[in-house]
């Protein structure tokens, strides 16, 4: 889908803003057939949101609208939980509650028609990759293809990125043939060390990833890792590594939060 490069930094401004909620859950949203008319399904995905967001008042929402090559729409939804003491169900059963109920109402409103799998809730770590990733620039590109809903709840949560931060997001995602070769390259080959043992190509692969993360910086995922209560350095994570490597031919280490 083609988008307006205005567009896409206000959003990479507001989405690198949000703090690491206590929950967050990924929702794709599809229509049965196929809808290509806009306002039509802005009005059905509005009713949906509404509906849910006057029982969870605690909870807030950002989303994207698509297109996909046959000019149907669809939606992706990040739902934000801050607090586990707001959520509208248990923690332990949070996920699994709000699977139930979304799909019931969103395929009750298309006659019963949609497939579950294409509209799936999972839990997830909020990254820019869920909307950003299929997103073409354009100056004539759409404007208005994201939003959310309680931006106030949002807001209490959210501290300003720099404009480095922003920056680099546009690099990551939009910035020259050679950036974006880079990008595939590393999410395709994601740090697999070769006979067993970690590079330090495997360590910069890793420390470059972490630019999808928003939450975690690469000293704090070092250290997070290794669990040697303090901060270290990159060969010194990288010893870490192939320890645990060699106690366990199937070692890899953790995703960034």
């Amino acid at each position: 889908m083609k988008v307006s490069r205005g567009s896409v930094r206000r959003f990479i401004r507001f989405f690198l803003a949000i703090e690491k909620p206590e929950l967050c859950l990924h929702q794709t949203l599809t229509f049965w057939p196929p809808e290509k008319d806009e306002k039509r399904a802005r009005t059905l995905f509005r009713n949906l949101m509404d509906n849910l967001h006057h029982r969870f008042r605690t909870m807030a929402s950002v989303y994207v609208r698509e297109r996909q090559a046959n000019g149907g729409i669809h939606y992706h939804v990040l739902f934000y939980c801050f607090e586990r003491e707001t959520l509208p169900f248990p923690f332990s059963r949070m996920e699994e509650q709000m699977r139930a109920l979304i799909f019931p109402i969103w395929n009750k409103m298309q006659n019963g028609r949609l497939i579950r799998k294409a509209n799936r809730l999972t839990a997830v770590t909020p990254q820019a990759s869920y909307f950003l990733k299929k997103l073409e620039l354009s100056p004539r590109g759409e404007r208005r293809w994201w939003g959310c809903w309680n931006r106030e709840l949002l807001q209490r949560h959210a501290v300003a990125p720099s404009r480095k931060a922003i920056d680099s997001q546009m690099e990551w995602y939009f910035g020259s043939e050679r950036a974006r070769l880079r990008r595939e390259r590393l999410l395709r080959h994601p740090a697999e060390p070769k006979r067993g043992v970690f590079s330090r190509a495997n360590v910069r692969f890793m420390k470059e990833t972490t630019r999808e993360i928003a939450f975690e910086s690469w000293a704090e995922y070092k250290a997070r890792v290794a669990g040697l209560g303090r901060s270290v350095t990159d060969e010194e994570f990288r010893a870490v590594l192939n320890e645990r490597r060699k106690a366990d031919a199937t070692y890899m280490p953790p995703s960034a939060n």
